[in-house]
């Protein structure tokens, strides 16, 4: 599938690295030999020759390799984060929450889409995804973290620099990310 593709092809490219004596017809026999499901179905029916080869790889690239694919299935997951988490001590589940989000914000942003570009929406899906009283904690954090850094900078609170929505929305779904990390964290102590 899509998911395992790019790291498939990276294990066979080393693979291949290290077999250099290996004929492209052989190298084909073995990539048939180590696909399933689909994309053995894809490049089964075709004859072992050395020109083939490339078009097994072309074939499992245009089917598989797809970064726009696998951008809209990350976006999908990042829109409906599971697991839903009800109880705020269910540190394992929180764990998966978060490693979650973490995983597919690095990937997208490996892919050019800055957090920036999905803060807005992942910001109230990830808030719908863990329980109510852990959403207050942390914004009641927030609340803190602006009194005490308007105090250390002598202003009034509701007077600090305002940033444009999508910093702001960046700006907390960081911080509600890092929050959920020591809160996790604590949990699991």
């Amino acid at each position: 599938d899509r998911l395992k593709f790019n790291q498939f092809k990276t294990q066979f490219e080393c693979w291949v690295g290290r077999q250099s004596r290996s004929t492209p017809r052989e190298r084909l026999m073995v990539l048939k030999k180590y696909v399933s499901g689909d994309p053995k179905a894809l490049i089964e029916p075709l004859d072992l020759t050395d020109a083939n080869y490339n078009v097994a790889w072309s074939l499992l690239e245009a089917n598989f390799s797809r970064i726009d694919t696998e951008r809209e299935r990350i976006l999908a997951e990042l829109r409906n984060p599971q697991p839903r988490v009800t109880n705020p001590y269910d540190a394992a589940n929180l764990r998966r929450l978060l490693t979650m989000v973490q995983r597919n914000t690095q990937s997208l942003e490996a892919m050019g889409l800055p957090l920036k570009a999905i803060a807005p929406f992942l910001k109230s899906a990830l808030e719908a995804a863990v329980p109510a009283k852990t959403r207050q904690d942390f914004k009641d954090s927030l609340r803190l973290d602006k009194r005490f850094s308007a105090l250390s900078l002598g202003v009034p609170a509701d007077s600090q620099q305002q940033l444009d929505f999508a910093d702001s929305m960046t700006s907390e779904l960081t911080k509600l990310i890092e929050f959920l990390q020591r809160y996790v964290n604590d949990l699991e102590a």
